[in-house]
C-alpha cells in the first residue's frame, strides 16, 4: 500500500515538476540604449532605442536577433564676416544615427531566484548616416547647404546584463552592457560602450 502510494504521488508531482523547470520559448525586449565612445576631444553620448528577440532551445541557450538605433545632434558656431562690416555668429549642425542590426547566441543562468544572468556575442552589419548643414558664401549671399553621407560595415558586440523576473512571463531589464566594435564607415574604427534598459516579455 505504501508503495502505491509512494508511486502515485511520484506520477502527480512529475508533470508539476517539469511545468516548473519550462522555460517559454520565445522572448521579447525592448526599451531605451545609449552608445557611448570616447573621442580625442571629448566622450559622446548617443541616446536611442533597442528590441530583441531570442529563442530558447533550452534553459541556456538561446539564438538572438537585435536592433538598435542612436541618434545624436553636435552643434558648432563660429564668427564670420557679417553685415556692415561686422561680424556674425554662424552655426555647422550635424545630425549622426547609428543603426546595429545583429545575431547570435545568448547563454542564460536561471538558477538564482528571481535573477536571470546572461551572456551574448552576437555579429552583423552596422550603418551610419550624418547629415551636417553649414552656411556657405560670403555675405550677404549666405545660404545653408546640407551634405550626406553614409555607409554600412561589419560589427560585432558582446556583452551581457541582469533580468528582474516579476513573473514566469513578465521581466524588467536591470541592466545590459556591450562592447561594440566596428570598422567606422565614415571616420576611424568605432570601439563603442552600449548601456540598455528595457522591458522583457516571454511567451
Amino acid at each position: 500500500m505504501k508503495k502505491l502510494i509512494l508511486i502515485s504521488t511520484f506520477i502527480l508531482f512529475c508533470p508539476l515538476a517539469g511545468f516548473a523547470q519550462e522555460v517559454p520559448k520565445n522572448e521579447i525586449s525592448g526599451g531605451f540604449s545609449e552608445l557611448r565612445e570616447t573621442q580625442q576631444d571629448k566622450p559622446r553620448y548617443a541616446p536611442g532605442f533597442y528590441v530583441s528577440y531570442a529563442r530558447n532551445f533550452n534553459s541556456w541557450l538561446a539564438a538572438e536577433a537585435e536592433y538598435s538605433g542612436h541618434f545624436e545632434t553636435q552643434t558648432r558656431q563660429f564668427i564670420a564676416a557679417g553685415p556692415g562690416g561686422g561680424l556674425a555668429i554662424y552655426e555647422d549642425r550635424t545630425k549622426i544615427a547609428d543603426h546595429l542590426l545583429l545575431f547570435g547566441p545568448k547563454f542564460t543562468y536561471r538558477k538564482i531566484e528571481r535573477v536571470n544572468l546572461f551572456a551574448h556575442a552576437l555579429g552583423g552589419l552596422r550603418t551610419s548616416t550624418t547629415d551636417e548643414t553649414f552656411p556657405v558664401g560670403v555675405f550677404p549671399n549666405v545660404t545653408n547647404t546640407t551634405v550626406h553621407r553614409s555607409g554600412t560595415t561589419f560589427a560585432v558586440a558582446a556583452g551581457g546584463g541582469v533580468d528582474i523576473n516579476i513573473t514566469k512571463r513578465f521581466a524588467i531589464r536591470a541592466a545590459q552592457a556591450d562592447y561594440v566594435r566596428s570598422r567606422q564607415p565614415l571616420l576611424s574604427d568605432r570601439n563603442d560602450l552600449r548601456l540598455s534598459t528595457g522591458l522583457v516579455f516571454r511567451f
